[in-house]
This record gives C-alpha cells, structure tokens and sequence, in this order.
C-alpha cells in the first residue's frame, strides 16, 4: 500500500494494493485477486465499498500503489466525483469515486505491453508478443517494472484545470526463471533490465487535461521525471503554462533525503561506538 486518500462527504478512504509474487507469472495462475488494484473503504468500519483492479495476473510488476487525486470535473456533459490515478501500467485513469467505474484510461508515455484498456470490464487489453515466458527474454516492453510513474507525486492546479505529471519513459527486457520462496530471501523469478525508452531520453514531464483526455509533455530528462541537482543549482524549469512556470523540486527531495540518510549513519556511528 502506498499513498492513501480520504472523501469526507462519500466517507470513503482510498488506496492502492501491490503486486503479486513471483514476478515470473507462469507459477501463479488465476487473476491473483486483490492485488494490483484500488479498494474504496468505510473507515469507521473497513468495509470495502468497491475494489477494482487495474491489472488482473500482474505479470510485469506494475502493482497500482501510486497516489489518487480526487476531482469533481464534468464528464460527458455532468460533473462527476472522480478519482484520478496516473497508474504505473502507463494509463491515467478516471475511475467514479462513488461507484468503482472506469470512465476513461489513456496513456500517457509509451506503452507496448497492452493495447488498452476495455472500458466494459476495465480489465487491460494484453499484448501477446509481450507476454513474458520461462527462460526465454522478451524485449523492449514499455513501460519498465517500475512503470511510467512510480513514487513521484503528480499535482493538480485548479487554476490551469491540468494534471502535472513527472514520470519515467523507461522499457525492459525480462527472462522468467523459476523461483523457490524461502523465507527472509528475495522472491522475484525475473530477470530484468531497464533502459531509456523511444528518444532515448529517460524522463519527462506531462502536463494533462483530464477533461480534454490529452496531455502535452513539457520538458525530457536524463533521469526519471527529473535533472540531476548538480546539474542544476536553482531549482530547473520544466513547463511553462499560461505564464507560469511549474517547476522541480527534486533538488530539494534529494537534500531531504541526504539529511535523513547522514542522521541514519551517525545513529549507526553511534551504535557502534557505544558497544562495549
């Protein structure tokens, strides 16, 4: 489970489920229910009020733990409560808050591994010459493991009406192997490597109108979503929009990151030291 959002007039809290494992799929057969998908729950009793999931038998790692944004945005002529996922299989979806119905899905970087997704049963069209096998390496699957966006936080501006969206353009070739569990080991079954997907570039950033059902990309990085901080010693620009820029705070992610990384070390330092 990753992030998690709350609708205090439905009283419903929102969040994502992981993947199944092995990441090999051909040793667990079956949708692999309640995985990789999005459940609506009562919290003052934990009942689940609708779940769906995004990608039945995940057999690419894509899981649907990414954040939800909740919206009321006309849809076909009527505003609707909805919730906004851009999911790591590569589709944005519109999903009916209230009720768990997929409204729309579209994607929004390069996708290879389906063609789609059925609105009908909201399962994905699958793409069969990306179908992974044991001991054989399929290549070029878009978009990678990690997805087309994984932990980085889309934003929503109600003044522009758009979604801003940084992610990854990353694909892979993957090998299944067969894989015991033991427990306290690594239970994966795959291997995987990634690479920059179509442009070569490895990240991007997507300004998207979820009414419209387009996107426009605003700028193309090196890394994943984002330029490296010392590349950069102000924050970078990354889209300009109605005159105003939108930009990356990565740099100021990363400082975070390196504080709590060096407090972590001199608590380990200081373990040791203390040791008789």
């Amino acid at each position: 489970m990753g992030w998690i959002a709350y609708d205090p007039d439905l009283n419903l809290i929102y969040y994502g489920t992981g993947n199944p494992g092995p990441w090999n799929h051909e040793q667990r057969p079956g949708d692999n229910k309640w995985t990789a998908g999005i459940f609506a729950r009562d919290p003052d009793n934990g009942a689940a009020k609708w779940f769906y999931q995004t990608f039945p038998h995940d057999e690419h790692d894509y899981d649907s733990v990414n954040e939800i944004i909740l919206l009321d945005m006309p849809v076909d002529g009527q505003t609707r409560k909805v919730l906004i996922r851009p999911d790591r299989n590569g589709y944005l979806y519109v999903i009916d808050r209230a009720t768990g119905e997929v409204l729309s899905a579209d994607a929004y970087g390069p996708v290879n591994s389906t063609k789609g997704i059925d609105l009908k049963t909201g399962r994905p069209i699958l793409n069969p010459e990306k179908e992974t096998k044991l001991g054989q390496t399929v290549r070029d699957i878009c978009p990678t493991a990690s997805g087309t966006k994984d932990w980085e936080p889309s934003a929503f501006s109600p003044r522009t009406g758009l979604i801003y969206v940084p992610h990854a353009n990353l694909c892979m070739d993957w090998e299944n192997i067969q894989v015991n569990y033991i427990s306290g080991t690594p239970y994966v079954g795959a291997n995987v490597r990634m690479k920059a997907g179509p442009g070569g570039n490895r990240g991007a950033l997507t300004a998207w109108d979820p009414v419209k059902r387009k996107g426009r990309v605003g700028r193309k990085g090196r890394f994943a979503g984002v330029e490296r901080c010392a590349r950069h010693r102000r924050r970078p620009r990354l889209l300009r929009n109605h005159g105003r820029l939108v930009q990356g705070g990565r740099c100021q992610e990363r400082r975070a990151q390196m504080a709590v990384q060096n407090r972590f070390r001199d608590y380990r330092t200081a373990s040791r030291l203390s040791r008789p």
